[in-house]
């Protein structure tokens, strides 16, 4: 059995509430686990006083590991944004909120990120430091510039620090008024691994199509809307992958279902506050092992 659950205080008269359940029939053990909301609490009101951002608290129980203490894995998550005379910027960090005293364990990652527009361009870098891994000498690295008059975006992902490299090269254009849509071309180069592929999409009023093609692998995915609330969008790969998606929208949501003959099978339910995803593996028309998780959130006041 794997359970998955997480608290988060949005604001101070929203708690948001999620919890999933793998079902799988070799494992016998089940745990329960109960948390106080009075700590996430408390570090909400700090937050609110210091007129920052309000960190949020998630609590997972990892697979296969039951022990009171080694099966939990609760993290807290905090970021912030603000201004800076012509820059933007914002920073956060995902601390590991567990009972230690290896105080300098409990960081688990941290990112800054800084922007600002220059003749029409909006200019912005992303650093991401993972403190998990035992090397801490690099950071990944996010470089965009887009423009909007253009409909041109410009990205470079990269490793700074004791291995620097440029590993992954993206440019998307986008071409309004095409065939009553738009088209858009974004090519993406693998510099680690030389190698590329394009993305080509159509977006109409009620169709659809995105082909992704490189050296190896080309698919083909074509949608249309075939009633208010209905959407088709069937998918085939030179490789022999066949997949289908069905869309329905609901007053308050939609309702996603893709299905990967002899692969898989996935349903996802959005509904108001409710959110639900249902996925299992398929081998013919056999579904087995099924994975539940359902999200709530819920108004206090």
């Amino acid at each position: 059995l794997f359970c998955f659950a997480s608290l988060s205080f949005i604001s101070p008269e929203q708690l948001q509430f999620s919890f999933s359940v793998s079902a799988n029939p070799s494992r016998k053990q089940r745990k329960t686990m109960k948390l106080s909301p009075l700590a996430v609490l408390l570090l909400n009101c700090g937050a609110v006083s210091a007129g920052i951002e309000k960190p949020h608290l998630s609590v997972s129980v990892r697979d296969g590991t039951f022990s009171p203490l080694e099966g939990l894995d609760p993290s807290v998550k905090w970021s912030t944004s603000g201004s800076a005379g012509d820059f933007d910027y914002e920073v956060g960090c995902d601390v590991a909120a567990r009972a230690t005293t290896d105080v300098a364990s409990l960081p688990k990652s941290l990112f800054a990120k800084v922007g600002r527009n220059v003749a029409g361009w909006g200019l912005s870098a992303r650093a991401d430091v993972d403190l998990d891994v035992d090397s801490l000498d690099h950071a990944d690295i996010d470089v965009q510039a887009s423009n909007d008059d253009l409909d041109l975006e410009l990205k470079v992902f990269a490793t700074a620090g004791g291995t620097s490299s440029v590993n992954r090269l993206e440019i998307s254009k986008g071409f309004d008024d095409v065939l009553d849509g738009k088209i858009s071309v974004n090519p993406r180069y693998d510099v680690q691994s030389s190698s590329g592929d394009v993305v080509l999409s159509y977006d109409g009023e009620k169709t659809g199509a995105k082909l992704v093609a490189s050296m190896d692998d080309q698919t083909l995915t074509v949608s249309r809307q075939i009633t208010d609330d209905d959407t088709i969008a069937p998918s085939v790969s030179s490789s022999g992958d066949v997949s289908i998606q069905w869309k329905r929208d609901l007053d308050a949501g939609s309702i996603t279902t893709t299905v990967k003959p002899k692969d898989s099978i996935n349903v996802k339910w959005e509904d108001g506050a409710w959110t639900a995803n249902i996925e299992a593996p398929m081998d013919g028309m056999s579904v087995e092992d099924m994975s539940v998780n359902v999200k709530r959130k819920i108004d206090f006041f």
